[in-house]
């Protein structure tokens, strides 16, 4: 099974540490890149692709509520990529109803619990297993139904040089 690429974006720099360390603690998760502010982390996640985004709230010149609303409004849609699953890490909790708004998979509130932060990557891991199950499931069907087209136009051609044979 592949790594999921995570992204981790604080600008403070021990909370930062802090989610990067365990983020390399689990074998399942590829850190690929970590930044300080939204702007930053959104050409990051344009260049890496990351399946999971874990992110700060406040942050300088970009708060990662509208870091996400850009995402979702921007060409990032329009380049046929998914969305990574975002997990907001913040010590505001007045912002949870906005985040789940923007479909976010988890809100967790600083400081952290190791436990509980253990259940939301899980839950992550799951989302981002059943997604990639998903996607290859819908090339699979588009192969099996433009194998069946093919084969269709296969066999009328031979049908039809039968009976051109025939006659």
């Amino acid at each position: 099974m592949k790594k999921i690429n995570c992204i981790v974006v604080d600008d403070e720099a021990l909370a930062r540490q802090l989610l990067v360390a365990l983020v390399k603690r689990d074998s399942d998760l590829n850190l690929v890149g970590e930044y300080a502010n939204g702007a930053a982390a959104l050409a990051g996640i344009h260049e890496h692709h990351p399946e999971l985004v874990l992110l700060d709230i406040q942050m300088p010149r970009m708060t990662g509520l509208e870091l996400v609303e850009h995402l979702v409004s921007d060409e990032y849609l329009e380049s046929k990529r998914q969305l990574p699953y975002v997990v907001f890490v913040t010590a505001y909790d007045q912002y949870a109803i906005q985040a789940f708004e923007l479909n976010v998979l988890d809100y967790l509130v600083k400081p952290l619990e190791k436990q509980r932060f253990a259940e939301t990557i899980s839950r992550a891991k799951e989302a981002i297993r059943q997604r990639e199950l998903c996607s290859m499931t819908e090339k699979l069907m588009a192969l099996v139904q433009s194998d069946g087209e093919s084969n269709k136009k296969l066999s009328d051609s031979s049908e039809a040089k039968v009976e051109q044979s025939l006659t």
